[in-house]
């Protein structure tokens, strides 16, 4: 027995949307593996709790907040005066 035109496309757009509930879910999970690989990276150099809004003041969170500056307000002003 032969499907019809309409059965056909009822049978792809339930494809097509199974495979776009399939890209959100994936996209989401991209989304939030890289918010916590970003958290964990934070962590590693600032100390535990640096992720949770909490000030790391560990000697290693220090030295790196002395080691990269925070940037300036008038970035061109910066670049002309060679820093």
């Amino acid at each position: 027995m032969g499907t019809s035109d309409q059965e056909r496309l009822a049978a792809l757009e339930a494809e097509v949307a199974d495979l776009r509930g399939f890209v959100k879910f994936t996209a989401a999970r991209v989304r939030i593996s890289f918010e916590d690989g970003y958290e964990l990276g934070r962590e590693s150099v600032l100390g535990p709790g640096a992720g949770s809004g909490r000030t790391a003041r560990t000697p290693q969170a220090e030295r790196w907040l002395r080691a990269v500056p925070q940037p300036a307000a008038e970035p061109e002003r910066e670049l002309e005066a060679g820093a």
